[in-house]
């Protein structure tokens, strides 16, 4: 399935940046991103490419899942998580946080 994926461009922030601006702000945040990728959802097209059977016991009738979540091994899934980051940073409940947000921008 990875095979058929684009990785992405790679949004990534050179890490010696991260630690400029760190040092530059008033105010800092910190996240953990083990849940994050859980939380964001796959598109109803791109579903299909993580399609797959399951039977808990042999004797079974062989079931049809699929994977609705981004998953942390997919190909794109760090391009993915960049840009949900990104769009979650410009929803209005987040307009207070305008030095946030300018460095988003800045990065994109």
């Amino acid at each position: 399935m990875n095979d058929l994926l684009l990785k992405g461009p790679d949004v990534l922030n050179p890490i010696r940046a991260v630690l400029l601006r760190f040092r530059k702000g008033a105010h800092a945040a910190l996240g953990d991103i083990r849940k994050m990728y859980n939380s964001v959802w796959l598109e109803e097209r791109v579903m299909h490419l993580h399609r797959f059977l399951w039977r808990d016991q042999q004797d079974e009738e062989i079931g049809e899942y699929v994977i609705t979540r981004v998953n942390i091994g997919d190909r794109p899934a760090g391009c993915i998580a960049q840009l949900a980051m990104r769009e979650t940073a410009r929803l209005a409940k987040f307009s207070h946080l305008e030095e946030s947000r300018r460095v988003l921008e800045e990065d994109s």
